[in-house]
């Protein structure tokens, strides 16, 4: 699988980057300081 590279900016340093949960998952998880619950396929702007 080719790897992609994301360029990004922390805004705050206790919050994690972006990872993936387990090998093979499609999608990194985000982590917010927000409170927000998604569905899936729900979209939200955070920030």
């Amino acid at each position: 699988m080719p790897s992609v590279q994301v360029l990004l900016t922390r805004l705050d340093p206790d919050v994690p980057v972006p990872g993936y949960a387990r090998p093979g998952d499609a999608g990194a998880d985000l982590v917010t300081t927000s409170d927000v619950e998604l569905a899936p396929g729900e979209r939200a702007v955070v920030g």
